[in-house]
């Protein structure tokens, strides 16, 4: 019987400074190896761990791990680190002393690894590459003995191949946030890896074993739904499959070291649209083998209707209860369940969007607090006089009723009372304990519940605390002091987020992340019932009273020359101002609109080596998106801050040509081809056109021996005799619709991913529809995506990966902006289509006009059409008659 055998090679640290330190693949090969060696789990006979090599090392290492295998023998091969390419698109896998411009000298050449296990006698090998361009390893045909055959056919019988990306995608590293805001780096493919073996996760249902294909199935989709633009592959060249682990456990594993689970994955799967049940989960119980669910969940309907949770500062008391509001607010509307909150420590801000949020007051607000105090009472007061009225007894009663819609208008859903630090409400309100008291005392009979949080339980008044009768302890300071279990409180791990409730040990889940994509919305997204309209303003009708509410001060957002830095409306722009040569790391970049806190949303397309987003990007938006508005304002933001010696702009719009109308006479547009759905033939004058302009810039560099424009544009500027050659800016709109019947258009847009970069040439594609068979790779070049409202939560998949796009506000302008290995940006777009002044005239005319004769004419690349043909005599030279 073979042996079970694995070598695991991971690079950090280099010597090349542009290959940058790697911060997670170092733990992760030991957990990976860890995993592979537990009898429980991998059963691998050995599991060696090879730290930052040299490149003849690391070969060395997997010659020798490769050929001294048996026929029986299953291997497993894993390789992380920086994974380069040259100029004719050959993968390495970088060593610790690779120098980036001598690969095959310094690094390990694809190839050499598809020799060896072409030559491996094990018949049964997985090979696992977490590298950018990994995907190049099975993708690209190599040559022997004169004839091309696929790399597939060479890696020796059973051998199956799971890269982190395809041939074209970098393989990411990203944070990995804990409960208590810590964040760890990991891999994306990797740590999808670790997941679904040390969890089972990866494995079907019923089975007892992890194979290849399940590994690759769970790790796509893990992978998939980080949002990043990464597409794992599999390749095999198998008879069977490889056996990678056994199925150890489905459940998410809780220790001391654990991620904090996410509270989406302690949600039902499907709203019921029940709310009369008010329970919410708030994390998961310490492993116990006697119990079926590890899932806690606090029920508000019964007995537990008020709420304590105590525990020492930064244990993580705030985020708990952000957890159970939105886990209460799950499948409710905000007439159902609505809250009311007391905010010690500042932390209810972050929720400023969440519906269900009625009032937030600070400590400071004395008057207000009071006042909210005063109208929860008043309206206990109403509610006792309507259930006498009616001859009602329970609250299941009533909130069947109001489900029914049979009350009078008003508030009849269920209140809660937070208050979120009563050390610092009880000094500030001297009222505070008298009025709380009397709402806890009659609120749970009427659906008005209260819940508290504070350091320690001799905080809370001995009147209070026995109404409080649901009980969450998090670390205390004194663990005798608790209150459920002093010898359990004495265990809890020093991890935040750590708790007792119900004798038992538990994990809080999180629902939000700072400076993460997923800021609350992960839950929010489910909160929302478009069903419901108007839920961003609180309840007004309080029986003819006004229900209190946060004050706000309503700050004007920035107009569109305020972002560019002219603060004195159109007549201060100033063109000279404006096209001031700027540092390299300003150039290309230009702000568009605001994000949800008011700061500014810029648009780079410089490349992402000279720190930029670019160079190409696409924009997805339906009808009434603001598509046409938001590529007006991207246009007409870099036209005013870059002269046109810097910046030229071909400009085409499929159909019609609204979409450029005024823009065209910039001095920066080299073209504006409009209406091409009208004449088809436009469109190959128009890829002709653009092909003879990426030749020209070819020979232009090509006779100075430049690499790219930055180096040509660089030795012009330091007085080299060249003419200009400014960055080429293509803007197409409705780009989808002209590929649906000039399919063959493709190759234009795939010619400009692949040479742009260098030729100085970079496209923004627009479209209101996404179909990504159409693309045909062209997606692997498209760094940058904005995605405004789209027609499906599938098209807004396709464009930004995540289907948020599609749950925007119908609000023209509001989108999404995701780059490539960052975290999604929410925006509201300028608008620049408007009247202006009192002439009636928009921002983009008369920023237009302002241009007009100020930089030299955009280099032509396209004439417009003859609409007649001309004479002979308009042709000809003028003519004398002769004898």
């Amino acid at each position: 019987m073979g042996k079970r055998v694995a070598l695991l090679i991971a690079t950090s640290r280099y010597l090349d400074p542009k290959l940058a330190p790697l911060e997670s693949v170092v733990d992760e090969a030991k957990h990976l190896s860890q995993l592979l060696l537990d009898p429980d789990i991998g059963e691998f006979d050995s599991a060696e761990v090879l730290l930052d090599p040299s490149k003849s090392a690391a070969e060395r290492a997997v010659e020798e791990f490769l050929r001294e295998r048996d026929v029986d023998d299953e291997v497993l091969l894993y390789l992380t680190g920086h994974g380069i390419k040259n100029d004719y698109d050959q993968l390495f896998f970088a060593a610790s002393d690779t120098d980036r411009h001598r690969p095959y000298a310094t690094a390990m050449p694809g190839v050499v690894l598809q020799h060896l296990l072409e030559e491996c006698r094990a018949r049964s090998k997985l090979v696992l590459l977490d590298c950018c361009y990994s995907g190049a390893f099975t993708q690209r045909p190599t040559q022997r003995s004169g004839d091309w055959s696929d790399v597939r056919q060479h890696f020796g019988q059973g051998t199956f191949v799971l890269t982190a990306s395809n041939e074209l995608e970098f393989a990411y590293e990203q944070d990995k946030l804990f409960y208590d805001e810590r964040r760890q780096r990991v891999s994306a493919f990797t740590d999808a890896v670790i997941k679904g073996i040390g969890t089972g996760a990866a494995g079907r249902v019923g089975a007892d074993s992890i194979n290849v294909e399940d590994l690759y199935s769970f790790v796509r989709d893990e992978v998939k739904q980080t949002g990043l633009k990464q597409t794992p592959t599999m390749s095999n060249k198998s008879e069977g499959t490889f056996r990678v682990a056994k199925v150890r456990s489905r459940r998410i594993v809780v220790d001391g070291d654990s991620e904090s689970p996410r509270l989406t994955d302690l949600l039902p799967p499907e709203e019921s649209g029940d709310y009369l049940d008010l329970s919410s989960p708030i994390g998961q119980a310490q492993h116990n083998g006697g119990r079926a669910d590890n899932v806690l969940r606090i029920d508000f309907a019964g007995q537990e209707g008020h709420l304590a949770v105590v525990g020492r500062i930064y244990s993580g008391k705030s985020t708990l209860v952000h957890t159970l509001m939105s886990g209460l607010a799950h499948g409710r509307t905000p007439e159902q369940i609505s809250f009311y909150c007391l905010d010690g420590g500042g932390s209810f801000r972050t929720l400023g969007t969440f519906p269900h949020l009625k009032a937030v007051i600070a400590p400071s607000d004395r008057r207000e607090v009071e006042r909210l105090l005063d109208w929860l009472i008043q309206h206990l007061d109403r509610r006792d006089r309507m259930f006498r009225a009616l001859g009602l007894t329970r609250t299941h009663t009533y909130r069947e009723l109001s489900k029914r819609g049979v009350l009078s208008s008003g508030v009849h859903g269920d209140l809660f009372l937070v208050i979120d630090g009563w050390e610092q409400f009880h000094d500030a309100v001297p009222l505070l304990d008298d009025a709380v008291h009397q709402i806890a005392s009659a609120g749970l009979r009427f659906g008005v519940h209260v819940l508290v949080t504070a350091r320690n339980w001799a905080e809370l008044p001995a009147k209070i605390t026995p109404l409080l009768r649901g009980r969450v302890e998090l670390q205390l300071d004194d663990p005798r002091e608790s209150k459920i279990s002093a010898e359990l409180a004495a265990t809890l791990p020093e991890q935040p987020g750590w708790g007792l409730y119900a004798g038992r040990r538990f994990l809080s889940a999180i629902t939000f992340q700072d400076n993460d994509e997923d800021h609350v919305s992960d839950v929010i997204r489910r909160l929302s019932d478009p069903s419901f309209p108007g839920w961003d303003e609180p309840a007004r009708e309080q029986v003819g009273e006004q229900a209190p509410e946060e004050a706000q001060v309503d700050v004007p957002a920035p107009t569109f020359l305020e972002m560019l830095g002219f603060d004195g409306g159109s007549e201060s722009f100033d063109v000279e101002r404006a096209w001031q040569l700027r540092p390299v790391r300003d150039r290309y970049r230009v702000p568009f609109g605001i994000d949800e806190f008011g700061e500014l949303v810029e648009l780079d397309i410089k490349e992402a080596a000279m720190e930029g987003m670019g160079p190409h990007g696409m924009v997805i938006g339906a009808t009434g998106s603001g598509k046409s508005e938001l590529l007006r304002t991207l246009v007409l933001g870099m036209l005013a801050t870059h002269s046109s010696m810097s910046l030229n702009m071909i400009l085409v719009d499929f159909k019609g040509g609204a979409t450029f109308l005024g823009l065209d006479d910039a001095p920066h547009v080299a073209a504006t081809i409009t209406n091409l759905a009208g004449d088809l033939t436009l469109v190959d004058r128009m890829r002709d056109a653009i092909a003879g302009e990426m030749s020209r810039r070819q020979e232009l560099l090509a006779v100075g021996k430049f690499k790219n424009v930055w180096d040509y544009e660089k030795a012009r500027e330091n007085g080299a005799d060249l003419v200009p050659l400014p960055l080429l800016f293509i803007c197409v709109d409705e780009f989808s619709e002209m590929l649906s019947v000039k399919p063959d258009f493709i190759e234009v847009f795939l010619m400009i991913g692949r040479l742009g970069r260098s030729l100085g040439v970079q496209m923004l594609l627009a479209s209101q529809r996404l179909e990504e068979g159409k693309l045909r790779g062209l997606d692997g070049f498209l760094s940058y995506r904005i995605g405004l409202k789209t027609f499906s939560a599938t098209e807004s998949r396709a464009a930004i990966g995540v289907p948020d796009a599609y749950e925007l506000p119908p609000i023209p302008g509001s989108g999404y902006l995701g780059v490539q290995g960052s975290q999604l940006t929410r925006f509201d777009a300028a608008y620049v289509s408007g009247p202006d002044g009192p002439d009636g005239r928009s921002l983009l005319e008369v920023i237009v006009e302002r241009l007009v004769g100020q930089g030299p004419p955009a280099h032509e690349v396209w004439l417009p059409p003859l609409n007649e043909p001309p004479s002979l005599d308009t042709l000809l030279p003028p003519l004398q008659a002769t004898e």
